[in-house]
């Protein structure tokens, strides 16, 4: 493949929830015929492929991997500054001024990039499954077992596990992501954390809601033994627990680097600007400038950015 057919294009990945997930992308992105070189970040939800293979091809590819992917607009225009600096230096002319708006504008594309768009989102859903929880636990183990204040109608067992339901229906539907990724990565024959996450509280939800018909029939039979006894078999509170600790755990790892890297920014702005006429290695420094990915080539072992810090 000569250097004229290669590009470098950026996409957005969804559904990547740990460094599983991001090599299972490149992985597949990497059998894609076409593919030279494939760089995942699992930080900014991004990947950089160079090769001669089209967009769809691989959007096919992270797709039937159960991720989604998405052709970044600024990489194209990333590409094209790359390419008209290329040519500003082969013919002359006010080349430092037309590479460096083309190095700014790369650069401001780069930080936008790196710009942390999960943990604002991680942030409302807690916030939002916490407070329902609290009313969740407030009835289902306040009321019950410490004999907290309620209404009335909280003393019918049947009415009281309709309503924990739809509480933990609540939670759940806030953190569907769980559940979405974690069925379409089962499908595909990869389970991951949010896997063991869906099937943990999908579990606890589905044998609650057995418990809760059971009860409407003992009920309906005024077995009201029969329906205390299952009254204290419920576990949606469970349900709704789960999803909303693995989502606190996930916003304290992302924590430390809620911040964009800066060690990255601090070498784009002080390198040097250097330039080399050779085509090969414009094109390794334009799949390298992904501020420290590991890069997985097909011709040999992963090997790190020269950019990283």
């Amino acid at each position: 493949m000569s250097p004229e057919e290669t590009k470098t294009t950026q996409y957005t990945v969804t559904g990547m929830s740990c460094a599983a997930c991001s090599a299972r992308v490149e992985k597949a992105v990497s059998k894609v015929e076409g593919v030279t070189e494939c760089a995942v970040s699992l930080l900014t939800n991004s990947m950089a492929v160079e090769g001669s293979a089209s967009p769809e091809e691989i959007v096919r590819a992270v797709e039937a991997a159960g991720y989604g992917a998405e052709l970044r607009e600024s990489g194209k225009r990333g590409a094209a500054n790359d390419a008209a600096a290329d040519r500003d230096e082969m013919q002359g002319g006010s080349v430092a001024a037309r590479s460096g708006r083309s190095y700014q504008e790369r650069l401001r594309q780069n930080k936008e990039a790196l710009k942390d768009k999960e943990t604002p989102k991680l942030k409302r859903r807690l916030i939002s499954s916490v407070i329902v929880l609290l009313v969740l636990m407030y009835f289902s183990m306040g009321h019950m077992m410490a004999g907290f204040p309620a209404p009335k109608a909280f003393d019918n067992m049947v009415f009281m596990g309709l309503f924990q339901l739809c509480l933990a229906l609540t939670v759940m539907i806030i953190n569907r992501k769980f559940f979405v990724s974690g069925f379409q990565s089962l499908l595909h024959s990869a389970p991951n954390m949010d896997t063991l996450v869906a099937m943990g509280s999908g579990t606890a939800f589905v044998y609650s809601l057995a418990e809760l018909f059971l009860m409407a029939l003992a009920q309906g039979e005024m077995d009201h033994e029969r329906v205390m006894k299952l009254g204290m078999s419920l576990y949606f509170e469970t349900a709704a627990m789960i999803p909303t600790l693995i989502t606190v755990g996930k916003l304290l790892k992302r924590a430390p680097r809620a911040e964009p890297p800066t060690p990255c920014a601090a070498s784009w702005s002080s390198r040097p600007r250097r330039r080399h006429s050779s085509g090969t290695d414009r094109r390794s420094r334009s799949i390298s400038r992904k501020c420290g990915a590991a890069i997985c080539s097909r011709s040999g072992p992963a090997r790190a950015s020269p950019w990283t810090a």
